[in-house]
């Protein structure tokens, strides 16, 4: 089997070189020409999808599947929920099946802050340089800077 994985494409217009329209076709295009079940994004995709959701649906859309892994940018300048929503996760951590083989995604974008973990969301993690990168033993029981919901 063969699959396609990129990672830090940092699609952020106006401010970095990288990420293009042409960058993206390139990846697309050698995944169709490998004849690629399916396209992984290794984190870092772009630095807010909601200032590009364009760029975004023509990754999701393509012809054949298409899976994002989160990096610490994904959620700079869009809210995690609402990153989760434009890539179409319904959780940071998830699985799917492929030829018999399941792949499993892990979102490790958490920092630990007086024994508890905190999901990367609108760039916090910044300020937090000795906290950062973490991988929570249960996402579940983690929650977002911005609300004290707990993930399903």
């Amino acid at each position: 089997m063969k699959f396609s994985v990129f990672a830090d494409l940092h699609h952020y217009p106006g401010v970095f070189m990288g990420g293009t329209d042409e960058d993206m076709a390139l990846i697309q295009n050698r995944a169709l020409a490998e004849n690629c079940r399916f396209i992984i994004h290794a984190g870092d995709f772009c630095h807010g999808p909601s200032h590009v959701r364009e760029y975004v649906e023509k990754y999701n859309n393509f012809s054949i599947p298409t899976y994002h892994c989160l990096g610490n940018h994904d959620s700079d300048s869009t809210s995690y929920a609402e990153t989760l929503a434009l890539y179409n996760m319904s959780d940071g951590h998830y699985f799917f099946d492929d030829s018999g083989y399941r792949f499993i995604i892990c979102d490790p974008n958490y920092y630990k802050l007086d024994g508890e973990y905190i999901h990367y969301d609108l760039g916090n993690y910044y300020k937090h340089g000795k906290e950062r990168d973490w991988m929570p033993p249960d996402p579940r029981s983690c929650r977002t800077e911005n609300s004290t919901t707990r993930f399903p």
